[in-house]
């Protein structure tokens, strides 16, 4: 099962997205950038899906950066604009893994869900292998 923190303040989008991924993956929902930073150090989460619009913040890639580093994982950003490649450079330039629309199918939402939890695997492992093989040297 993969727990993934919702950081988003539409409570029908998020209500909408429980209800459409499947029994595999468990959502925990927060209306604040506060509130899922806090609900973040309370338990383990494989990724966060982050809107960029939240009440507390001034929105855009403020919200990223304010959440990376506060958020442990990977952060996919949440957005209901049109795809501009020039944003989502910059949101992975500001530390987001990558970027959904949220007019995304579930389906293939929870492949890219799948797909980071994976990888953020793989580059934990990686850390872990080098650093013990840099305490051997």
């Amino acid at each position: 099962m993969l727990r993934v923190l919702l950081i988003d303040d539409d409570p029908d989008y998020a209500e909408i997205l429980t209800l459409n991924l499947s029994d595999g993956i468990d959502i925990v929902h927060a209306a604040t950038l506060t509130d899922g930073m806090r609900i973040a150090m309370e338990g383990h989460f494989d990724a966060t899906l982050l809107d960029l619009n939240l009440p507390d913040t001034k929105g855009g890639l403020d919200t990223i950066r304010k959440a990376v580093g506060a958020v442990p994982g990977p952060i996919i950003v949440l957005t209901g604009s049109v795809d501009d490649g020039l944003m989502v450079k910059a949101a992975k330039a500001a530390g987001a893994t990558d970027w959904a629309s949220k007019d995304m199918a579930p389906r293939l939402l929870e492949r890219l869900i799948r797909i980071v939890a994976a990888f953020q695997i793989i580059i934990d492992t990686m850390r872990e292998k080098m650093g013990t093989e840099d305490a051997r040297k």
